[in-house]
């Protein structure tokens, strides 16, 4: 029988990295540095985020570093996306090649974003503007999330406005099954007209150099939620 202090030994390198994995997240996080400035505009992928934690963002601060098993899960997002797209663009549903990664535009309030793909339906020859979204069926969080979600909807009715296209796809691939999940979506001007909002209040703040005032952050994945809570609780600001 093997001596407690051997099996503690072996249990403490089981949870320690393999040098494989330590190499490799290395390089993930070397790859994933990230130089903070003060922004210019606003990005449609944030879009739902608070107001408190768009000002954060706009003024530059940085956010806490992502631990590398989260920069694995965008990591293999990514790829789920070129994957998707790659094929795309060689359906007859991409009639030109800057269809892919369309870059748009807007001036009051500033915001630039790129669209995932513009698509043209092979019967109608309508447009559609398609928002790619990778998920994993095997969270708690993912089993609860109704499709498609606030924060994707928000993102994609930007995306319409800025293209000028009011109808689309948000199409989700599941990182469990890799089946696919298409909602047809059109624009929806209360959704907008909320996000300007939003965003005019935090750029208006910007120009004339004052703070936002707190409020309590309800988005779960919001890096700002914490820097904000810690600067009203600890600072008063």
């Amino acid at each position: 029988m093997p001596k407690v202090s051997t099996i503690l030994k072996t249990k403490a390198k089981s949870v320690s990295k393999h040098w494989v994995e330590s190499a490799l997240d290395g390089v993930l996080l070397e790859d994933n540095k990230r130089v903070y400035k003060k922004r210019t505009y606003f990005r449609p992928s944030s879009a739902h985020w608070c107001q408190r934690c768009l000002w954060y963002q706009m003024m530059g601060y940085p956010q806490p570093q992502e631990e590398p098993l989260g920069l694995r899960r965008m990591g293999i997002g990514t790829a789920y996306h070129d994957f998707i797209q790659e094929r795309l663009a060689r359906t007859n549903l991409i009639q030109e090649e800057k269809d892919i990664e369309l870059e748009v535009f807007n001036d009051d309030p500033p915001m630039r974003g790129f669209v995932d793909g513009i698509l043209t339906h092979p019967d109608t020859g309508e447009k559609y503007v398609m928002e790619l979204k990778s998920r994993n069926e095997g969270t708690r969080y993912a089993q609860k999330t109704i499709l498609p979600s606030s924060a994707h909807l928000i993102q994609w009715n930007l995306y319409s406005h800025m293209s000028g296209i009011e109808k689309g796809i948000i199409f989700y691939v599941n990182k469990g099954n890799n089946q696919y999940q298409l909602y047809e979506v059109e624009q929806n001007e209360s959704i907008i007209e909320n996000v300007f909002d939003k965003f005019k209040l935090v750029w208006d703040a910007i120009q004339n150099n004052e703070r936002v005032p707190f409020i309590e952050c309800t988005e779960r994945f919001d890096p700002y939620r914490e820097i904000s809570e810690r600067d009203w609780y600890i600072k008063g600001e």
